[in-house]
């Protein structure tokens, strides 16, 4: 399902006033989808080729603007990182070139030039946030676990679920780079352990509101393990809780590292 489409202005009032832009974030496919709409100046067919090179000109800012709100992890929106790190506006900027142009077209009346643009967001953007080139080492418990060895993790965090250090409870949000805590708040997997390729390819983990674990079995393979989120954690409840036992099959046998490594993790929410 697609998520909230949210009227925004662009960071140029010149643009502002004349185009009006749209975007969309599809969590399942990990796409923001933006969308321009302008009047045309004129009923000819070189005003229209006109219009369309001005919100293609435009496109990229309306891109940035569209991607300030958008939460990296638990804490930190993009918006937060672009006060901190100004330098990161142009390189953000700059990533529009990953665009995909899914078309224009006039309306009905040909007054109005409407451009959409999609644009992966784990390949985009993803890497900006992170330094690191060969991935910190992955928890190792001191347990014992019967030698099990799966594909991937599918998680169940469907419906609402207890805010682990606040009595509230709330549904899993998206975010770019989630985290995996175990029930004794110890961490199981980060962005920074994943490594850097799987990272661009498909970020720490993926959402779905599908519950048939074949439709996702590039990622998570045929024989994935299956586990209920526990709880939430986190200023937005982005990060899942998973049982202790879980992350200890997880961790205990290398077999299963790839799983964590790789990003081969699937989260099942009730919407995105």
């Amino acid at each position: 399902m697609i998520g909230l489409t949210v009227l925004f202005v662009s960071a140029s009032s010149m643009f502002a006033s004349e185009t009006h832009w749209t975007h969309r974030i599809d969590w399942e496919e990990a796409t923001l989808y933006l969308e321009g709409e302008r009047e045309i100046s004129g009923h000819n067919v070189s005003a229209y080729t006109h219009t369309s090179r001005i919100m293609s000109r435009e496109a990229p800012h309306a891109w940035l603007d569209a991607l300030r709100s958008l939460q990296i992890d638990s804490v930190r929106r993009i918006n937060d990182e672009l006060s901190d790190n100004p330098e990161l506006v142009t390189m953000l900027v700059e990533r529009f070139d990953n665009a995909r142009s899914l078309g224009s077209s006039p309306s009905r009346a040909i007054d109005v030039v409407r451009q959409t643009w999609s644009i992966p967001l784990h390949s985009t953007i993803t890497r900006l946030f992170l330094n690191h080139t060969v991935p910190r080492p992955l928890p190792r418990p001191v347990a014992w676990q019967p030698r099990q060895t799966y594909t991937g993790l599918f998680i169940d965090a469907r419906g609402t679920l207890a805010v682990r250090g606040s009595s509230s409870t709330a549904q899993t949000q998206p975010v770019i780079l989630p985290r995996l805590y175990d029930d004794e708040m110890d961490i199981v997997v980060s962005a920074e352990m994943v490594d850097a390729a799987y990272l661009s390819r498909w970020g720490v983990a993926g959402y779905t509101t599908v519950s048939n674990p074949e439709m996702h079995r590039d990622r998570i393979g045929e024989n994935p393990l299956f586990v209920a989120a526990d709880a939430l954690f986190g200023v937005i409840p982005a990060n899942i809780v998973i049982p202790r036992d879980t992350a200890e099959i997880l961790l205990v046998h290398p077999s299963n590292h790839h799983i964590l490594n790789e990003g081969r993790i699937v989260i099942l929410v009730d919407r995105l």
